[in-house]
């Protein structure tokens, strides 16, 4: 959420889909002028719709640290990813159809105020993570699901991943810049519903396990200050393919050019 929100509206908002909120009486007049409420996804996309708005109408905006929060499962079970990215992708995806006007406009990167809030932040603590097993469903989706990604993918992505699925251990690292692209085609493929919207958003679980592998072992061994850069560099890479998603978006037949 963080890299796409920030290189399409110009704000530096680590946590655009919380789920706390104040505003001005100002702010609650332009809330309740625009049309989310009625959409069908509005249970889910509500909060980063709001601080879409709230960024995509030139308020200011701020952030407080208020510490850990515990997130309880939805149901017995919980959600599956593809489940969770179908909803809440889908929602950044939804966001960034109704703002197409908006975010295609030049944007000048915004600081966003912090906000003391007297809380101690605790740092989380890491629990176990078998990234393994993130990289073969990573590999499982490329053989299953490869066909599918090439409804919205380059050729050139899709060859990308194929050198990808080939690499282990430490030597398995997803390029910034291609994780970007991939999630802009994804965005644009949703929005010319080139498969079923929902299938489409469920394939993109193996990337982002993926992506996720390769993050782990980028920041598993380094500084909270470090990762805090690291994450910083994955935004850059989303900013710098701005204009990619731009040129796609107006010219869509050109999609699966090289």
């Amino acid at each position: 959420m963080y890299p796409v929100v920030r290189a399409l509206y110009g704000v530096r908002l680590r946590q655009p889909a919380t789920a706390e909120f104040a505003c001005s009486s100002r702010f609650v007049e332009h809330a309740l002028g625009e049309t989310l409420w009625s959409h069908p996804a509005a249970q889910i996309g509500i909060d980063l719709w709001l601080a879409t708005a709230a960024a995509s109408g030139g308020f200011r905006i701020g952030e407080a640290e208020v510490g850990m929060r515990a997130h309880g499962l939805r149901g017995e079970e919980g959600l599956d990813l593809g489940a969770t990215i179908a909803q809440f992708v889908g929602a950044l995806f939804t966001d960034l159809e109704r703002r197409a006007a908006i975010w295609q406009r030049p944007r000048t990167l915004a600081a966003v105020e912090h906000i003391a809030s007297g809380t101690t932040a605790h740092a989380p603590q890491p629990g176990p993570v078998d990234v393994e097993r993130l990289i073969e469903a990573f590999r499982l989706g490329y053989r299953e699901l490869r066909d599918l990604w090439a409804s919205v993918l380059p050729p050139l992505t899709i060859l990308d991943l194929k050198r990808l699925v080939a690499r282990s251990g430490d030597a398995f690292a997803m390029d910034d810049q291609l994780w970007a692209r991939i999630v802009y085609d994804f965005a644009l493929g949703c929005r010319l519903r080139v498969v079923a919207r929902e299938h489409l958003l469920r394939s993109l679980a193996p990337l982002y396990s993926g992506w996720l592998a390769s993050y782990i072992l980028q920041v598993r061994t380094v500084s909270p200050e470090a990762v805090d850069q690291r994450v910083e560099a994955i935004a850059a890479a989303f900013e710098s393919q701005k204009n990619y998603l731009i040129a796609r978006w107006r010219w869509p037949e050109r999609r699966r050019t090289g």
